[in-house]
């Protein structure tokens, strides 16, 4: 069943974006249309951003290997396979890579094919990247690179575990790929280490992950189970992570920014409200865990540099979480 973008993600028809405070972004519809490429447009966060983009200053063009995302030109390339020459014809002057693999339990099924998707497709593309003309570049990592428990939360110069496992080593690669063209070549790149992200267009028909884990089963089966209530994670919803990317393409300067909420709250607290909001009773197996047990990050850096911080809070992103759950359920 269809279900309207607008519902989940806000679109902007007439004065665009007015309702944050950006005159970067709002001063933008007065120029001309320049070119946003978004790769892996099909996937979670891709579906989410150009529903966001929809009737914004930019012309969007979404890049995926198959699937095709309706009120946007499409491209269908396999970006493990591609030189990137495609985008000599595109001449995009904004580019937002989410095409890469983004759970670790999906990297370490996938060994190869992460390191494919997350370095080798990714160096290739900013290697042609180079010869164009863009003015900025966002490319995701992920919190999970951070080492160990911490009472505090991380800041961006934190001890980094790369050698975890495959998906860490993948996004260290990615993240040293993006300082060297940065320092190298002077690409505007901007990485965002993208904390536990959730919402709208996140399913369970790839990884298993949490939250749509647990609608899925409350409205499927009337039941809710969780491993364990313990951990404590910085929940992100996607429709501000949306906001983050779309006001960093106008922004000045790049880097490397945390990209979360700055505020812990356990796996108890999540299937708490869920159970509220379905009516349905949770069951905590307390069966143990993998650490790190709690993983939040500081949002210094980024209100710095942006002016904001994701604000959305846990309680209503998970209601509008509901709302998709149970409209594609009919």
């Amino acid at each position: 069943m269809w279900v309207d973008p607008d519902y989940f993600c806000p679109t902007f028809s007439h004065n665009w974006y007015s309702n944050t405070n950006d005159s970067k972004i709002g001063n933008m519809s007065a120029e001309r249309r320049d070119k946003l490429v978004i790769t892996g447009g099909s996937g979670f966060i891709g579906r989410n951003l150009l529903d966001t983009l929809r009737n914004s200053p930019y012309e969007t063009i979404s890049v995926s290997k198959e699937t095709s995302v309706g009120g946007v030109e499409n491209v269908h390339e396999d970006l493990t396979k591609t030189d990137f020459d495609f985008l000599e014809s595109l001449d995009p002057r904004f580019v937002v890579y989410l095409a890469t693999i983004s759970s670790p339990k999906e990297a370490a099924l996938k060994k190869q094919e992460s390191y494919d998707t997350n370095v080798t497709a990714v160096q290739r593309f900013l290697e042609k990247a180079k010869d164009l003309r863009i003015k900025k570049i966002v490319l995701l990592s992920s919190v999970v690179l951070y080492s160990g428990d911490s009472d505090k939360p991380y800041k961006e110069d934190a001890e980094l575990a790369p050698f975890r496992d495959a998906y860490n080593l993948s996004k260290f690669f990615l993240e040293g790929l993006a300082s060297y063209y940065r320092q190298s070549y002077g690409l505007p790149i901007t990485v965002f280490r993208l904390s536990n992200t959730y919402g709208p267009h996140q399913t369970t028909e790839r990884v298993p992950l949490l939250i749509p884990k647990l609608f899925e089963e409350a409205l499927n089966e009337g039941r809710l189970q969780v491993w364990n209530t313990k951990p404590i994670r910085d929940w992100v919803f996607v429709g501000d992570v949306c906001k983050v990317i779309i006001r960093e393409l106008a922004a000045k300067g790049d880097g490397i920014f945390n990209l979360g909420t700055g505020r812990g709250r356990s796996v108890r607290e999540v299937v708490e409200i869920i159970s509220s909001l379905t009516g349905v009773p949770y069951q905590d197996l307390n069966k143990p865990v993998d650490p790190p047990m709690r993983v939040v990050c500081d949002m210094a850096a980024l209100q710095e540099h942006l002016g904001y911080v994701p604000d959305t809070s846990l309680e209503t992103g998970l209601a509008k979480t509901l709302e998709f759950h149970k409209a594609r359920k009919k």
